[in-house]
């Protein structure tokens, strides 16, 4: 079995504040928490634990007999996990995944760690910290840690949120032209329209006001607390790259790709840009129990491949789904989920074809002309007449 949960960082990493560890509670509290530690952590003080496919049953079952309260996204309409109504579980399972939260503050209560209760049992296939993630377009891993917390502080404070812009410079309006993305990966030639098919964009959520998805069919979900509506603005961007319309209302150039799907907004990071583990989990388990045929996801967090987000695309693919996601920004190396090899992880490219100075190198399945197929099939694939 899998171990990665290290004994010197274990649950007393956050242990001045037990009830901010819980399932229920919000990504605010856990990233106040972790700053306020005297060396702050890029974890949350919770815990994911990943079962063996064919025992999740069992696995609840030693949650039960343990003595845990358990939740389950099972209980929530649509699997639609709303973590604020958790109310006192310690545990919350995500079924389609095989994936349970368990708060730090059951295990603080019980006066042990995560993988000494959990790490020898059969069921389990890997007990893992859950780490904080963030929208890719922070610069940095860290920078994206302390500007969250900054925007949370401002918050709190009465002061308006102050937040980057995620426009590309280079995008200045033209009539009648496609973005340079669009133009080289000859989007003006294809005769997909994503007609049909449920797209998935998990992120900071929907402006909703936005008049090219006035007409569109839209479901949505928000998993932290927030209405879906996108005040930080990267969850609009996303989801206008991969599903804008053909012809842009404000007569700019067209930027989106699959202009007749089905979209599917899942909120998994917060107005300030951050999230947890568990919330781009939920809008997983989410996203596969409605079959969204592509589940894509510009978030992470730089940590090592994680059994949790590989089960998660492991899940989607036992079922004929896709999850994609961006290799990041600014870092060493790829992200997590983009490093899970379940995951297709996308880099970025300038105007040569070649990669980005930003993109980040490691696991990068498909970059440079190679875009083109990731268009034709984890588009094409799904992005049908």
């Amino acid at each position: 079995m899998s171990d990665q949960t290290s004994n010197a960082n274990d649950d007393s990493n956050a242990s001045t504040s037990p009830h901010v560890l819980s399932v229920a509670s919000d990504v605010e509290s856990l990233l106040i928490n972790a700053r306020q530690q005297a060396e702050p952590v890029p974890m949350t003080g919770r815990h994911l634990v990943s079962y063996h496919p064919e025992h999740l049953d069992a696995g609840m079952s030693h949650l039960q007999d343990s003595g845990f309260r358990i939740a389950d996204a099972r209980d929530f309409d649509d699997q639609s996990v709303r973590f604020h109504e958790a109310g006192d579980a310690e545990a919350l399972v995500f079924p389609e995944l095989g994936i349970a939260l368990v708060g730090g503050d059951a295990m603080e209560a019980r006066e042990t760690t995560a993988q000494n209760h959990f790490g020898d049992h059969h069921a389990v296939h890997a007990v893992e910290h859950e780490h904080f993630v963030f929208a890719h377009n922070q610069s940095d891993y860290l920078r994206g840690f302390l500007r969250a917390t900054e925007l949370i502080y401002a918050e709190l404070a009465g002061e308006p949120p102050k937040v980057e812009s995620s426009d590309d410079p280079k995008d200045s309006p033209e009539i009648d032209a496609l973005t340079w993305g669009l133009e080289v990966c000859g989007v003006s030639k294809s005769a997909f329209s994503g007609k049909g098919i449920k797209v998935a964009v998990l992120d900071t959520g929907l402006d909703l006001s936005h008049p090219d998805f006035q007409d569109r069919a839209i479901q949505s979900s928000s998993f932290v607390n927030e209405d879906i509506d996108d005040i930080y603005g990267h969850g609009t961007h996303c989801a206008g790259i991969a599903c804008g319309p053909q012809a842009a209302s404000s007569g700019v150039r067209r930027y989106g790709v699959a202009y007749g799907a089905d979209i599917y907004i899942g909120k998994v990071l917060t107005n300030s840009g951050s999230g947890a583990g568990a919330y781009t989990l939920a809008g997983m388990n989410w996203a596969i129990a409605n079959n969204c045929e592509v589940i894509s996801m510009s978030v992470g967090g730089q940590h090592p491949v994680q059994e949790a987000y590989t089960k998660a695309g492991a899940a989607a693919l036992a079922k004929g789904l896709l999850m994609i996601a961006a290799t990041g920004n600014m870092e060493p190396a790829t992200d997590a989920p983009a490093n899970s090899p379940t995951v297709v992880s996308v880099g970025s490219l300038d105007t040569d074809l070649k990669p980005s100075f930003y993109s980040d190198p490691g696991k990068v399945d498909f970059a440079a002309k190679l875009v083109e197929l990731v268009i034709r099939t984890a588009v094409g694939l799904v992005v049908r007449r």
